[in-house]
């Protein structure tokens, strides 16, 4: 009799620890983003690029779970004709490409609400650092982008078992354009996200 309760205490005990551990997840997720800018000289119109990275789910109560991201992504961008013109008193190349490269590195801190076992929405603050600068809009090779800036993300995401479906838009809060300019030209940029994660464990 004794041997019996002992083994069931121990069956509980473990129950409860792998419950414990399960309340944290870590995955992979990849996708594609649409980037646009809203601003002086540069093309509203969305272009297309990819993103990838990991993520994290910290299980808070039975609804609630905070969703933190660490991921790596390419945004595709376009500048008008009429940049030079805009900014020509601040050395603007004249014949500068069209096609503008920007990679950042993006950490979203998410708080995700589940409305079922399947769909939850989530939103949050997000901060993007520019790894990667690749155009020629000004002369000398000067940066027309700001190193840092502040978004917030809200979206949905779709669990099924270890598959994860997310569908997010992001809004620039502060100013990206790195140019000095005495006409006060900002730019902010926004971002739609569609991919797939998978939990890893």
């Amino acid at each position: 009799m004794l041997a019996i309760v002992l083994v069931a205490a121990g069956a509980n005990a473990q129950q409860k620890a792998q419950a414990k551990e399960k309340r944290v997840h870590f995955g992979l997720k990849a996708g594609m983003n649409f980037s646009g800018l809203d601003g002086e000289g540069i093309q509203s119109s969305m272009q297309q690029g990819i993103d990838a990275g990991a993520f994290a789910e910290v299980r808070l109560s039975k609804k609630w779970e905070f969703a933190p991201e660490l991921y790596y992504s390419m945004h595709s961008l376009k500048r008008t004709s009429d940049f030079q013109s805009r900014y020509y008193e601040l050395q603007a190349l004249p014949s500068s490409d069209e096609k503008i490269k920007l990679h950042y590195i993006s950490l979203p801190l998410l708080m995700r609400y589940h409305i079922s076992n399947v769909i939850a929405i989530e939103a949050g603050p997000q901060y993007n650092l520019l790894a990667y600068e690749d155009d020629n809009l000004l002369k000398e090779s000067k940066p027309a982008f700001k190193k840092s800036e502040i978004a917030v993300a809200a979206g949905a995401t779709l669990t099924l078992e270890k598959f994860r479906i997310y569908g997010r838009y992001m809004l620039g809060l502060s100013d990206i354009n790195g140019i000095e300019s005495t006409k006060g030209y900002t730019w902010k940029s926004r971002q739609l996200q569609i991919g797939i994660g998978v939990q890893i464990f």
